[in-house]
């Protein structure tokens, strides 16, 4: 039996799962708020988890009146700082 049929035989997991799910989302939020400044928090936002449709940085780009290829290096130095973040959070 796969997931899709558990989930509906079992109301209670799907419940737990959206919470979880949540529960999640806060984690991340909270986690981009602490450790990105706001451009690189809305360029990750809109890259990737943007409405469940990702940006191109050449739309992203336009909303931020700068070049695509500032955008991919604004986008990889977010990354790069949550990279090393969790690295330190895994080493504990």
């Amino acid at each position: 039996m796969c997931k899709v049929d558990i989930y509906e035989l079992d109301p209670c997991i799907s419940v737990r799962n959206s919470f979880e799910e949540e529960e999640l989302r806060r984690e991340i939020e909270k986690l981009l708020n602490e450790k990105l400044t706001y451009r690189e928090r809305e360029i990750l936002k809109l890259r990737f988890i943007y409405l469940g449709e990702k940006m191109t940085r050449k739309e992203i780009s336009k909303i931020f009146n700068v070049s695509g290829d500032r955008i991919r290096q604004v986008e990889l130095k977010a990354l790069r700082k949550l990279k090393k973040y969790l690295l330190i959070l895994d080493k504990e």
